[in-house]
């Protein structure tokens, strides 16, 4: 799983992803060279299965954890 966040974005900061194995995306950074998400935060999955949500976000992790 990517999540994609940005340094100014409320909700970016809200996302919970302690003890979850997310690999965090910031495309502010200027090392970033991929495609501009959207929306952000953005969860992509392996299959590029794209979230943009950061309520569902954060339940799907609070999920994961509760099953580890």
């Amino acid at each position: 799983m990517k999540l994609f966040i940005k340094d100014d974005c409320d909700f970016c900061s809200q996302i919970r992803v302690n003890g979850i194995n997310v690999k965090t995306i910031n495309v502010n950074e200027e090392s970033y060279e991929g495609v501009m998400p959207p929306n952000v935060p953005l969860l992509q999955f392996d299959n590029y299965y794209q979230l943009a949500d950061m309520n569902i976000i954060n339940t799907i992790f609070d999920e994961i954890r509760k099953y580890k």
